[in-house]
Formats: structure tokens, sequence, C-alpha cells
């Protein structure tokens, strides 16, 4: 994969990022309709539910951030342990699963910002699962590197070549109950009958009540000033509050080190206090945002791998700005396969030994949509990647604020990752950036540009009162704009 220069979509009515060009189509279509910002996100997100099923689904989760001229709302579309779950964490198997929020949480969103009908929404989505669509280059080399696992599941697919045509009946059929039925079909339905009563017969513990009762809470969004600039994201349970803490330490720091490698130190910081985002105050959290000194490495062990996930960024003529993300946390979820249903289920728990439980049993979540407002832009941005996604962020927004770099060109830069304990780097960084990190006692390992380790910004905001988005060259991500 190459770099090169490519164009900003600038439109009148509205624009979309996503995780595949289908997704994109689908909010573009929403738009069309005279929906919002909003409709085009629940649009693109089940579109995106269809076409990467090894990211996100119906089983999995979403963290939304929604912003009109009044202020940012927070969606957390996480679910919750099974009331008769317990430590410590199963190994693997639905008895990893908690309850799916993505649907919920989108619903939530839609009956609060959403224009259009929402059986409208999912029109594409229910196309897509009928008719079929051409597998992406990253679904078929996930389907490659599970093969032993899937095999093992009840997913009728095998070993997928780019290009391939996969349809699902099942998931048409469920997303078509979903369009009459809305959320609560999915949570106290049909539906959902076959949704617990096929993963207790897998060893789930999860019952009709832990679906029947689930909610989506919003909570008020952590937003912190950086210079003329405002940044708002997810509260906890996402731990986009790491990120914060790395940016609003490097507010003050010292001119003479190279500011790449203190930003590497400050990320890596952050991460020591992953353990206290579900027990501490948001403001507490932020008091104890050391700046960086240079002085010294930070191995960041705590920051681990995985690149589940799938980002949707949307924003419409009136200036509404949505930034969210899908997942099932790690690829194919616990590769569970409702087949009844068409979808795979989320291995959450695998999580809640990063950090204890919320007080409603919801595991700490990386999906971390953000909101940066400048004097010039008001941008949505997400990206995939676990506990790169904040790493990939703050490294977007420094480079937008600290060296005035153009939206595109923050996008397109090398980046590096933090992953147990080494410093991953794409290959075409700068080799001043890479002494920099080398002369603070940093090991560089170098990957190839596009590795799927460092993410995939998808960006929509407005600029000069037109709405814009852009996508990230990285995997299969798209914008366009109307």
């Amino acid at each position: 994969m190459t770099q090169g220069d490519r164009p900003v979509n600038f439109g009148n009515v509205g624009a979309v990022a996503a995780g595949h060009p289908l997704a994109v189509e689908a909010g573009l279509a929403a738009l069309r309709l005279g929906g919002s910002a909003a409709d085009a996100a629940v649009a693109a997100s089940f579109a995106l539910m269809v076409t990467l099923p090894q990211a996100c689904s119906l089983g999995g989760d979403a963290m939304i951030l929604a912003r009109n001229p009044n202020g940012v709302t927070a969606f957390n579309g996480s679910g919750s342990a099974p009331l008769l779950w317990c430590p410590p964490v199963a190994a693997s198997g639905a008895a990893t699963a908690t309850v799916p929020g993505a649907v919920h949480a989108l619903f939530a969103m839609h009956e609060q910002f959403g224009r259009l009908p929402w059986p409208m929404l999912l029109t594409a989505a229910i196309t897509l699962a009928e008719q079929g669509f051409p597998a992406s280059e990253e679904l078929a080399a996930a389907t490659v590197r599970n093969q032993e696992l899937l095999s093992k599941s009840t997913w009728p697919v095998s070993c997928l070549q780019a290009g391939d045509v996969l349809r699902n009946d099942p998931l048409a059929h469920t997303l078509r109950q979903l369009a009459d039925g809305g959320a609560a079909e999915f949570y106290q339905g049909s539906t959902a009958h076959q949704l617990v009563t096929a993963l207790r017969a897998r060893g789930s513990l999860m019952s009709a009540e832990d679906l029947s009762s689930h909610v989506t809470p919003s909570p008020e969004p952590v937003s912190v000033q950086l210079g003329a600039a405002r940044l708002t994201v997810q509260p906890p349970v996402s731990q986009a509050i790491l990120g914060v803490m790395a940016l609003v330490s490097m507010q003050d720091v010292p001119a003479h080190v190279p500011r790449e490698s203190l930003l590497v130190e400050a990320m890596g910081n952050a991460f020591q206090s992953r353990e206290l985002v579900m027990t501490t105050p948001v403001d507490q959290l932020l008091a104890t945002a050391v700046a960086p000194t240079g002085q010294r490495v930070t191995r960041a062990s705590s920051a681990t791998g995985g690149n589940h996930t799938a980002a949707v960024t949307c924003v419409d003529a009136e200036q509404n700005v949505i930034s969210l993300l899908v997942s099932i946390y790690q690829e194919f979820g616990c590769f569970e396969y409702i087949h009844e249903l068409g979808f795979f289920v989320n291995n959450r728990l695998k999580g809640a030994d990063l950090a204890p439980l919320s007080e409603d049993r919801r595991p700490i979540h990386t999906l971390s949509p953000m909101i940066l407002e400048t004097p010039e832009v008001v941008i949505a941005l997400a990206t995939p990647g676990a506990d790169a996604q904040v790493q990939v962020l703050a490294q977007v927004i420094d480079d937008i604020l600290a060296h005035g770099s153009d939206i595109g060109a923050a996008i397109d830069s090398p980046r590096w990752r933090l992953q147990d304990g080494d410093l991953l780097c794409e290959e075409g960084m700068a080799p001043e950036r890479i002494s920099s990190f080398e002369q603070v006692g940093h090991e560089v390992h170098p990957l190839p540009f596009g590795h799927m380790n460092f993410g995939a910004v998808a960006v929509a905001g407005f600029a000069d009162d037109h709405p814009f988005s852009i996508a990230d060259r990285r995997r299969s991500y798209s914008a366009d704009a109307i």
C-alpha cells in the first residue's frame, strides 16, 4: 500500500466516512432522502454489520457521540455481563459475551436525532444481506487468519477470497424483523428469544431478563480545551480518556525534545492509568496527567494488540455531526455464529481482566469516538484498532493542532503504536522521527505502511459551513459527500 495525495470530499447536503464503501453509499442514500447525520450513521452502521462480520454485528456494541449546535450527546452502547456471570473470565466461547448493545444505542440515537422512519434506514443492509456483496480484502484475510476457529463454528462460509460474493438470508430476515419491531424486537421479541436460546445452548449465562432489562446510558461526555481547540470524547466505560490525558499532558512540554518522542511517553504514561478508568472520576484522572520529560522510555506494557471494530462518521447540512464505532471486540467475537439469526456474537468479557467492571457490570471499552472543534473546522474522528484507537487519534489531533497539518496530511502521516512493551512504526516514517524514539531507549519494530495495527481513520465534519469527509487509505475505508 502506498501513500499519495487525494482530495477531501466536500458537499452541500452531507458527508459520510466509514469502514466500507457500501456503508458510505448507505449513509449517503439516507442523506439524499432528507435524513440527518444520525440517520446516515444508522444506515451506514447496519451496512457495516453485513459487510464486515469479522469486526461488527448485531451481536456487538456501539459507542456514539452526536453533536448538534446545542452540544454533544454520548450514547454508551455497551452491554452488561449476564446477571449470573461472575469472574474469572471464561477462556473462550459464548460465556465471554455481554448483552449486545449496538442495536439499542443506534435506535436511541435515531429516536433523539433521526428524521427518517426507522425501517427505511435498514433497507440498504437488508438488500446487501439478501443480494450479497463482494468480500473485502480484510474480510478475506480475516477468514484465513481464523480458519481453524471458523471451521468449528456454524458459519456456513469457507475460507474467502477477496471478491467472493457473500449472502446472508438469515441476517436479512433478522434485519426485517428489526425494521418492523425496532429495538424492542431485538431485546424482547422473537429475536431475543432465539438469541438467548442459542447462547445458553452454547454455554452462556445470558437470560431473557438480561436482554429485556438492557438500557443505553447517556453519560456526560468528557470535554477539554487544547489551546484554541476543544476535544470531546466518549466518557468511561470507554478508555478514550487515556488519549485525552496524553494530549492534555502535552500542553507544556520542553521545546528542545522532539515532540514525537514526548507524545509516545505521554501515551505510555496514560496507559499506566487504565485500571483506574472505571473507578476514578474523570477530573481526578486528568489531574494525574504529568507532562512528559523526554528523559525516559515508557514501555506501556498495558497497551495490547487487537484490531477489531469499524468506524462511521457523518455530517449533514445543519452541521449535526456523528462519530461512532461498532464492534464485536476481537475478530469474529467469540466465534459463536447464531445461524438462525445470521450474526456472530461479541466476546467483550475478555476485556474484563483489563479493569474492574462498572457498577452496572459493563467492562472497559476500547471504542473511542472523538469530536474536535477548532476555530476553522468541526470534525468527527474515529478509527478501529483496539488500544491503537486512542494512540492513532492522539497522533492525528496533535499533528493538526501542534504542527498545523491539514487533516489529510495528518491522516496520511506514518504512525507509531505502543503494543505489549514494543514500539511499532510504519514504514515511510522519517529517519529523524525514528532516531528520536531510539535516543530515549525504544527499540523500533517496523511494519509495512497500511498494516492493520495502525488503524484506519474516518473523518467527517464541516468547514466554512460546508460538509466534508475524508477517509484513511488504510484498509477499505471510504468517504464521499453530496
